[in-house]
């Protein structure tokens, strides 16, 4: 368009031109109006092109509207100065061409239809392409409060069941190791032993009172990766127990499914 520039540099600039013969502007109003039409005709009488295609995607439908330079100089006719504007309300009237040039006002040729078939393509990749990023975040969202949830539960399940236990059953626990087994003493005898583990390497967490039914603390779209118990009874008056938890979503290499939690405590049985 360097002839377009230079014949008007304080003009407008068109949105994109094909091959230096077809003009395409994008709009985003509710009506293409006569002020657009008459833009269009500025943009091709100044480079003497033909044709104008203005998409427009507040329509209903996106279906582009063609304008044909009136003064174009290929067009013979007597009434070369009326508008033309097909496939759109806003027109003055009908531009009567010569024979060479009457198919061109009926239909669409094949370079405006690959045209238009790029441009669909381009808007349904664009629209496919952000649905999925709203959806994958989404995703990640919920794998992330999903994770997070069940190692703050676990966690705070665990800190209350040390804190009302009388004691820990050393010789019955295991500590410092993956995966963990802590046996606690209870006063009340159909808690003792209270025994909180794992179902299996990399399972759920799940707790045992006396002779209940063994409790599943943690859901099933999450793992406990990682559970130790560390004595640190040697070093208090108190018997004082740390907690290494990590809870991992249970998916597959998906990244958008993966998250992990990491929580650290250490808690003091009850005086």
């Amino acid at each position: 368009m360097k002839d377009f520039v230079s014949e008007s540099p304080k003009g407008n600039i068109v949105d994109f031109l094909i091959e230096e013969k077809i003009i395409i502007d994008f709009k985003s109003k509710k009506f293409v109006t006569k002020e657009d039409y008459v833009q269009m005709q500025r943009y091709l009488q100044s480079v003497n092109l033909e044709l104008d295609m203005i998409i427009n995607f507040r329509n209903t439908y996106l279906k582009p509207t063609r304008v044909l330079n009136s003064r174009y100089s290929g067009f013979v006719n007597s009434n070369r100065n009326k508008s033309h504007l097909d496939h759109s309300g806003v027109h003055s009237g009908n531009l009567d061409v010569d024979s060479g040039h009457s198919d061109r006002s009926k239909g669409f040729t094949l370079v405006e239809t690959i045209i238009y078939v790029a441009i669909i393509g381009g808007v349904i990749a664009t629209f496919v392409s952000f649905s999925m990023n709203i959806s994958n975040a989404r995703n990640k969202t919920y794998v992330q409060e999903e994770t997070q949830a069940n190692a703050r539960v676990a966690l705070n399940i665990i800190t209350q069941k040390i804190q009302s236990a009388s004691g820990v059953n050393i010789s019955a626990s295991v500590f410092g190791i993956d995966p963990g087994v802590l046996s606690l003493a209870m006063s009340s005898s159909t808690l003792n032993p209270t025994i909180i583990n794992l179902s299996a390497d990399d399972g759920q967490l799940q707790i045992k009172e006396g002779n209940n039914a063994t409790t599943t603390i943690t859901t099933e779209r999450v793992q406990i990766n990682n559970l130790i118990f560390t004595n640190f009874s040697a070093s208090s008056t108190r018997e004082n127990i740390g907690v290494d938890l990590t809870v991992g979503y249970v998916s597959s290499t998906d990244i958008n499914f993966q998250s992990s939690q990491t929580l650290h405590t250490a808690v003091s049985v009850r005086e």
